[in-house]
């Protein structure tokens, strides 16, 4: 798996060839809602655009860090963003999970059916995303051991939804479904979960980001935009290996190495696909 350096060649033009059809309109209230630390993406070459043409059009943005349930972002995290938000007079807010005074409730429970499912799915998410008249995601595209994919809805469904609901979609009658895996968006009942639980939010977009050796970027509709990305990411990201190797050595990003919870992503990237890379009773060295 590739991270995708801040720097990227080419990556701003392919950003601006994705929003040619972004529009706001003046005095909608929009809210941005972006990944925090444990996503290596450049907010300079994601986010700035679309805070420039809310700007230009005269629309009222808020910019919230979609954590879940990762710990808030220091200030050398936020530099990034702060410096972007300030220069368009925009407020930078970061979700908080456990506030019930910045959390709303839209639904007790959701009404998701799966086999094995006893408790209730509710729908809670940050007030800023909810009182807002549009929602523009931003962030990467990538293997996810139970979303198949990051990005879509699951920036908003999860990343700013209320501890109650984090807590219900990583439920085990999700997490033990068959189609529940790495790489897997049809049938998947915990991406089917998060649109469902997202079901009430507001008009939401997103410009999403595949971190392959050549970058490729989608814009539009939050679900259209990650089948379309994850289209791309599913050759792009992925490499066949004819035998089972005896060993691997993987080598944990920056952003990934923050604590061993993320880190072990790098052995979900190569031990729950579909024919595990490294053969049974072989051994992953986790740099």
């Amino acid at each position: 798996m590739t991270t995708l350096e801040p720097q990227s060649e080419g990556l701003p033009a392919r950003v601006e060839r994705a929003l040619a059809t972004l529009r706001f309109a003046r005095g909608e209230h929009l809210t941005i809602a972006v990944p925090d630390a444990t996503r290596a993406i450049s907010h300079d070459h994601t986010l700035a655009p679309i805070l420039e043409r809310a700007s230009q059009a005269g629309a009222r943005a808020t910019v919230i860090v979609a954590l879940g349930l990762h710990r808030p972002m220091v200030p050398a995290e936020l530099a990034q963003l702060a410096r972007l938000c300030t220069l368009h007079h925009v407020p930078l807010i970061q979700h908080e999970p456990h506030n019930p005074d910045q959390l709303i409730t839209l639904e007790e429970d959701v009404g998701y059916d799966l086999p094995g499912l006893t408790a209730a799915l509710p729908a809670i998410f940050h007030r800023s995303v909810v009182e807002a008249d549009r929602l523009v995601c931003t962030g990467l595209v990538e293997p996810h051991q139970y979303a198949g994919y990051s990005g879509g809805v699951k920036t908003v469904a999860i990343g700013c939804a209320g501890a109650e609901t984090i807590g219900a979609l990583h439920g085990l009658a999700y997490l033990r479904h068959e189609r529940t895996a790495l790489g897997v968006l049809e049938g998947n009942p915990f991406r089917a979960a998060l649109r469902r639980v997202a079901r009430r939010l507001p008009r939401m977009e997103a410009l999403q980001v595949v971190p392959a050796p050549r970058p490729e970027v989608f814009f539009g509709a939050a679900s259209e935009a990650l089948e379309r990305a994850a289209g791309y990411a599913s050759t792009a990201l992925f490499i066949d290996y004819p035998e089972p190797l005896g060993w691997m050595h993987l080598k944990v990003p920056a952003a990934k190495a923050t604590n061993f919870y993320q880190a072990s992503r790098a052995a979900s990237y190569v031990g729950l696909v579909d024919r595990a890379v490294v053969r049974a009773g072989g051994d992953l060295v986790i740099e």
